[in-house]
């Protein structure tokens, strides 16, 4: 049977931070000085640890384009919680993994990023080792202005609204795993509390769903959310679970290259072999440093089994690329092929939309050409 991981929005769409906590509570926080803001945006503050002092000569930064489509998912996740924008700016403190320390992270150690609800005095402050982790947004939308409450609802929200993902293969056994994921340091994570928000949107209206947040604490156990159910919705909660295990959710958080026209024409079913130029500007290329990330998207003929190479003429650092199927009707996005060091790939192809995600090096003109091919 094809296993289908589900992608997550943006850093490269790897699962991080989704089975712990992301956001840390006022004892966790260790106050680090920020490093100097390199890039704003409307909502945005872009901190980064590459650069401890500053731009100074020399710096690369292309971020423009991608704080642009950070600020468009900002608004995005105010109008899907019925919320104005913030306005405060979100400082956004990018750690690469490497320099990752005591001085320089505050997060869980198995965590690709978080957010401190308490920050800085009246700051909002996401921290994470990825330059557009999208879920610790949400995080950053939702807690100032609704306040804290159990994981199961913060971290649910998140993926709900970061994610294109299914929940059709987490459905026989929902309402087993989420009960036994709700209390103190315990919440079910992925999927699983992306399905249980999800559910309850569908069951009934977003002030109601704002309403059973706030009556279950953070710490709160099984019995205290089903008594705050049965307040807000009526009915069983146990019949509730029951229910929900019928449908599947898709999370709202689609890729934008899954709308609009391919960037990569691709028309018959035979193979693919194309030159994909990138330049910091184009739209759709970021990156600090000399880590640059660019994607494309191209619609799928065929279906069955493929490989897939991706290139770079650049300075022989080869790029890791990701070809991630959008959703589409009943069934989530899912991890195609991931291919890197210049070598095939095996994957499975399905006709529809696909985003392809390519993490590479830069040289100071941040600008390049990558080979894909795929037969």
């Amino acid at each position: 049977m094809l296993q289908r991981t589900p992608p997550a929005r943006g850093a490269f769409r790897r699962l991080r931070c989704l089975l712990v906590p992301c956001l840390l509570s006022a004892c966790d926080a260790c106050d680090p000085q920020l490093p100097p803001a390199v890039a704003s945006s409307r909502y945005i503050e872009f901190h980064t640890w590459v650069y401890p002092d500053g731009l100074v000569d020399g710096a690369v930064v292309c971020m423009d384009d991608k704080l642009a489509e950070m600020d468009r998912f900002v608004e995005f996740v105010a109008d899907a919680l019925e919320l104005p924008p913030p306005t405060t700016p979100i400082h956004y403190v990018h750690t690469p993994q490497a320099l990752v320390s005591e001085d320089t992270w505050v997060c869980p150690a198995n965590a690709g990023g978080c957010f401190d609800p308490d920050g800085r005095g009246d700051q909002k402050v996401v921290y994470s080792t990825h330059l557009d982790l999208m879920h610790e947004l949400v995080h950053a939308v939702e807690t100032p202005a609704l306040g804290r409450s159990h994981p199961v609802f913060e971290e649910g929200m998140a993926n709900y609204l970061s994610t294109d993902w299914s929940s059709a293969d987490i459905l026989p056994e929902f309402p087993t795993t989420l009960k036994a994921g709700i209390g103190p340091g315990r919440h079910p994570g992925g999927a699983v509390s992306m399905h249980f928000v999800g559910a309850l949107l569908a069951r009934g209206t977003m002030s109601q769903y704002v309403d059973l947040r706030r009556r279950v604490g953070h710490d709160d156990g099984l019995a205290e959310l089903a008594a705050a159910y049965e307040h807000v919705f009526g009915g069983s909660f146990a019949q509730f679970l029951d229910d929900a295990s019928a449908t599947p959710v898709i999370g709202l958080g689609a890729d934008p290259l899954c709308a609009g026209p391919p960037t990569i024409p691709w028309e018959s079913p035979g193979p693919l072999d194309v030159t994909l130029p990138w330049a910091c500007g184009d739209g759709r290329t970021f990156g600090i440093g000399k880590a640059f990330q660019t994607a494309f998207s191209l619609d799928v003929q065929r279906e069955g089994s493929a490989r897939m190479t991706v290139t770079s003429a650049g300075d022989g650092s080869e790029p890791e690329a990701l070809l991630d199927a959008c959703a589409r009707g009943g069934e989530g996005g899912f991890n195609a092929f991931l291919a890197g060091g210049g070598r095939p790939a095996p994957g499975v192809l399905i006709p529809g939309r696909h985003v392809l995600s390519v993490l590479m090096s830069s040289d100071p003109a941040a600008t390049g050409e990558l080979s894909l091919v795929i037969e």
